[in-house]
């Protein structure tokens, strides 16, 4: 029995800032919202640290599913943004550690099942 993975269809290139204040916004709202709400956004966040793709012309890759998408779109647009004058957190050399460090897993289990 094979392994058949998805990927997400919705897909979207970013800016490096642009990353970083999309990660900053969902985290923050993550925080802020009710329990239910903020746990899908925190595992959103999560997904976005570990499967994005940064590229070498300063862009990153984000894919999302339907549902990611709409949840994103309910909190962004429906509830607000953040003020322009909070910087967000430099997030893309977390992203490159986590994709570097989720390739190396992926070495090993194909080494591990060949």
């Amino acid at each position: 029995m094979s392994f058949n993975s998805k990927l997400p269809p919705r897909k979207l290139v970013i800016e490096n800032g642009q990353y970083n204040y999309l990660i900053e916004v969902v985290n923050s709202f993550s925080n802020i919202v009710e329990k239910d709400k903020g746990e899908k956004l925190k595992k959103l966040v999560d997904k976005l640290l570990k499967y994005s793709i940064p590229n070498d012309d300063g862009t990153v890759e984000v894919r999302f599913y339907d549902d990611e998408v709409l949840l994103g779109f309910e909190y962004l647009i429906f509830k607000g943004c953040l003020t322009s004058d909070v910087e967000p957190e430099n997030y893309i050399e977390k992203l490159k550690q986590n994709r570097k460090a989720y390739k190396e897993q992926k070495e090993k289990e194909s080494d591990n099942n060949a």
